[in-house]
């Protein structure tokens, strides 16, 4: 499917910036990329998020940003999702960037954002349209963010052990992943008690988790935009009991295997495209 590109000069932005909040309306199937960054704020709810081909399970108090030529768009939401988009122009964003030295390739994990940001946009949310005191605010936004993923960034590459670095890119990898948390072990050359211990200290869940957040990712990919049986997927990620994968893939992305497909293939493109 092409993806339609939005152009800075195409949306009304205020100075920099330009802000949607989706107060429960149905968030974008449309596949599209944008010259301009967006940082993407989930307020409540649950909602999947397919960027550059790989979804992403966002749940309440998730951000994340998107840097341009990210091809996105939303494939399902539980009932109450509120997303917050900040968009921001290109140049404005490089201010940010240099100041707190970072680059694009520290953007593109998902993050968490902390009570003392949710009050700033929760404030945000509740100002008028017109509100002078947007502009103050969104600045606000962007420090505190930018806060958060220097933190963020600290906390997994300090000190981690190089071997443990490796294999975690080795057990990204479905083959890998599909083996369980005993390939994970293996591939670190750990115990299970030393790699619970890194994995928490690190990535801030358990090997299990990682783990499964790896196969639900590649599930996802291949209900979507693949042929095969959802059976043959079950087992490709490392699913041994077909009913126990159609259970994960309903909590985690809140919809059956064969809904996730149909939404997928049937997602056309309507004359307008809303950026969320």
């Amino acid at each position: 499917m092409e993806a339609t590109c939005l152009h800075a000069d195409h949306i009304q932005f205020r100075g920099a910036y330009y802000l949607q909040i989706t107060a429960g309306r149905t968030l974008s199937p449309i596949v599209h990329s944008h010259d301009f960054y967006e940082l993407i704020f989930v307020l409540s709810g649950e909602c999947v998020h397919v960027r550059n081909d790989m979804p992403q399970s966002c749940s309440e108090d998730t951000f994340f940003v998107l840097i341009p030529g990210d091809v996105h768009s939303f494939r399902s939401q539980k009932e109450n999702t509120n997303v917050l988009a900040l968009s921001v122009k290109a140049e404005e964003m490089r201010n940010f960037l240099t100041a707190f030295a970072l680059q694009n390739t520290d953007l593109c994990r998902p993050f968490r954002f902390f009570p003392d940001l949710r009050q700033t946009l929760e404030t945000l949310g509740n100002l008028s349209m017109f509100d002078p005191g947007k502009a103050s605010l969104y600045k606000c936004i962007m420090g505190i963010a930018f806060t958060q993923i220097m933190q963020a960034r600290a906390r997994v590459t300090h000190d981690m052990p190089p071997d443990f670095e490796r294999a975690i890119g080795n057990i990204n990898k479905l083959e890998n992943a599909a083996k369980g948390v005993d390939a994970f072990a293996r591939l670190a050359g750990y115990s299970h008690a030393q790699l619970w211990r890194l994995t928490k200290k690190y990535l801030n869940v358990s090997p299990a988790e990682y783990i499964r957040n790896i196969r639900m990712r590649y599930a996802y990919e291949m209900i979507a935009y693949g042929s095969d049986s959802f059976e043959e997927i079950a087992n490709e990620v490392g699913f041994s009991s077909f009913s126990h994968f159609v259970q994960q893939i309903r909590r985690y992305f809140g919809s059956s295997p064969a809904r996730i497909r149909r939404q997928a293939q049937t997602a056309d493109t309507p004359p307008s495209v809303p950026i969320t």
